[in-house]
């Protein structure tokens, strides 16, 4: 399957490569496992070639909202597996709504904060033919 290269802003990109990293480390299969690391190595070389070298530390609070979100997302379905939907799974539910709006004003910060530098470098001659 080719593939498929859609624009995203920079915090989407980093969530992105927190997303498969977690599926690439739960991964039940080789074949599985490779395709993960393939998109997680592709997505590096981006983040690489696109991202200023000082975004990774401002990207810390992106990954670890999503982190904490898939961590509640592996908690409701291990109380869905048990069938228990009780005040523990309703409290899950709530975190989970926090957690998916804490995730968006880190992305919206990290957006913000590396914006102008994605500017200047495009204006400078950097990487004015690839975009985010």
């Amino acid at each position: 399957m080719p593939d498929i290269f859609i624009p995203a802003s920079p915090a989407d990109l980093v969530d992105q490569m927190v997303v498969v990293q977690t599926l690439a480390a739960e991964a039940q299969d080789a074949s599985s496992s490779a395709i993960y690391s393939r998109r997680l190595s592709q997505m590096e070389t981006l983040a690489a070639e696109l991202l200023p070298p000082n975004a990774h530390p401002s990207a810390a609070g992106v990954t670890s909202a999503r982190t904490d979100l898939l961590q509640l997302e592996a908690d409701m379905r291990a109380c869905e597996a048990r069938s228990d939907f009780g005040v523990g799974f309703v409290a899950l539910t709530r975190a989970y709504l926090d957690a998916r709006a804490t995730l968006v004003e880190q992305k919206r910060a990290f957006d913000a904060a590396i914006s102008p530098t994605l500017i200047d470098r495009a204006s400078a001659g950097g990487q004015g033919d690839r975009h985010l």
